[in-house]
């Protein structure tokens, strides 16, 4: 779901993490490397989430279509035809007096 409740985000990480920490541990017979692995992996999950563009970049991978990397240019999302008909208007608009 991308819609998301920020303070409903960020009380749900503080739970996880109260949880989670090495240093919130309370002497339990947990390894803390487990510990550390899973304070990083809610800490980053938080991160993403956080954030519109990040949270829509990691649905987008969840569904099997990752948005492309730098390279990728407007051509390659709608076409050079289409490219070729906006510059034409552009032009055509630009010569109306």
């Amino acid at each position: 779901r991308f819609l998301l409740d920020p303070k409903e985000l960020q009380n749900s990480y503080r739970q996880l993490m109260t949880k989670h920490h090495p240093d919130m541990r309370n002497h339990r017979e947990v390894d803390d490397d487990d510990d550390t692995s899973d304070a990083s992996e809610i800490t980053h999950a938080y991160h993403t989430l956080r954030k519109p563009h990040t949270r829509a970049t990691h649905l987008l991978e969840l569904v099997g279509r990752p948005m492309e990397d730098e390279t990728t240019n407007s051509a390659s999302l709608v076409g050079p035809e289409f490219l070729m008909h906006v510059m034409e208007w552009r032009e055509t608009i630009d010569s109306i007096p």
